[in-house]
């Protein structure tokens, strides 16, 4: 069932509307209501009676990466987002307007899951001059998901109640349902069918700077002196340890998603570095507060990306999680 709690709205009013849900930069009413109603459709299970009279822009389904569960085993299991082309859906931090996807995740009894992978988005710009982190044409949020040692049943059957906000020119508030039934087996799983999938969009969550040993990072609040109360600076220093493997400075080669917020968002990064040092980068990011607060919060972070080369043609984009602390 499609939920349409924005039925063909423009999008320049919906995005208006929605301006300022958390980590967004911009303030405006209207959003409460709608997200209200989003997150309560989901409690529900079942989407209320709206207008569902047109082809849905997504389709969702649930997916595992193996064949069969294995008692005491943790497998990856997924919500697949399949987008109509030209439409899009939106990141864990919409950016400057939207709504992320909200699952309502049914695991059989005794059964954990681990937090929500949520692999990077694009940088969009909606009308109105606002800059959105989206998904399109197809994405798979999954988790790693812990089934208990002790698993007596022969199969065990999943749910996942979905709603999201789908946009092109138009904004439409969609939701379904979508369920998977596994066998549970007694020796080690096989590869199922969509392993190759996760594998996929595993390459593409973000990941610490750890994991990169030809990169070294320092990060971290910077002093920066005339500016308000309401602001401070994050510095961000890279270094690429690889000999021949170089930084991309242009505006789409290097750029910030920051984690949602109810109090901080980010300008534009300001990149220091310049041709003559191009195994280095140094930026400036600046973060501001919707008001003054008492205090700021001690930490805050979000994923940078960075695109490298080694040759022209040869390009690899690496997205890196990052914390500022005090």
């Amino acid at each position: 069932m499609i939920i349409n709690l924005i039925n063909l709205l423009p999008a320049s009013e919906a995005l208006q509307r929605m301006r300022h849900i958390p980590g967004t930069r911009k303030t405006a009413a209207g959003s409460f209501i709608i997200g209200v109603s989003l997150l309560a459709a989901v409690a529900a299970c079942s989407p209320p009676a709206f207008s569902a009279d047109r082809e849905p822009r997504v389709k969702i389904s649930l997916l595992a990466d193996c064949d069969s569960i294995v008692p005491g085993e943790k497998f990856r299991l997924g919500l697949l987002f399949e987008i109509a082309d030209g439409w899009h859906i939106y990141w864990r931090n919409p950016g400057d307007a939207g709504l992320q996807p909200v699952i309502d995740w049914k695991l059989p009894e005794g059964f954990s899951m681990e937090p929500l992978q949520w692999p990077v988005p694009v940088r969009l710009e909606e009308s109105g001059e606002l800059y959105v982190n989206a998904y399109k044409d197809e994405i798979l949020l999954y988790a790693w998901v812990h089934p208990p040692a002790g698993l007596a049943v022969s199969r065990a059957d999943f749910r996942a109640g979905a709603v999201w906000l789908v946009c092109r020119s138009v904004c439409v508030q969609e939701g379904d349902t979508a369920r998977l039934s596994l066998p549970v087996g007694s020796s080690g799983a096989k590869a199922g069918k969509s392993s190759g999938l996760f594998d996929r969009y595993a390459r593409l969550v973000p990941r610490g700077v750890e994991d990169y040993p030809f990169l070294s990072l320092d990060a971290g609040w910077v002093e920066s002196p005339g500016i308000d109360s309401r602001t401070r600076v994050a510095g961000i220093s890279l270094e690429c340890l690889s000999e021949g493997l170089r930084f991309l400075t242009g505006k789409a080669d290097v750029q910030w998603f920051g984690d949602p917020s109810d109090l901080l968002y980010s300008d534009e990064l300001e990149q220091e570095s310049g041709p003559e040092s191009p195994e280095k980068l140094a930026l400036k990011l600046p973060v501001r507060t919707v008001e003054v607060p008492e205090s700021w919060p001690q930490a805050w972070g979000g994923v940078l990306t960075v695109k490298m080369s080694r040759a022209p043609g040869d390009t690899l984009t690496f997205a890196l999680t990052l914390r500022f602390t005090d």
